[in-house]
């Protein structure tokens, strides 16, 4: 960001909001919200991606994107093991 002359942001409500939910959920409960903020930014980066002129902004939206994918199947593994421990 810095290299594009694009400024930090140094804190979001919505970043908060995100934390605070987690922080009083259950497991169950924290993985959906994560797994819904993930499958929030995967068509937001494939758009940004698609959208710049950047190839540094583009390598960046790919590796977000490959990370998100990762993270993806692992959270859809832990939802898939807490789901089998409920009656």
């Amino acid at each position: 960001m810095e290299s594009q002359g694009i400024p930090l942001v140094q804190w979001h409500w919505v970043d908060s909001v995100f934390r605070e939910l987690r922080g009083l959920a259950g497991l169950e409960l924290s993985l959906a919200v994560l797994v819904t903020a993930e499958i929030i930014a995967v068509p937001y980066y494939l758009a940004l991606r698609t959208a710049t002129g950047s190839p540094i902004l583009k390598m960046i939206c790919t590796r977000i994107l490959e990370d998100e994918a990762n993270h993806l199947r692992y959270q859809a593994s832990m939802v898939a093991r807490v789901a089998s421990k409920r009656p």
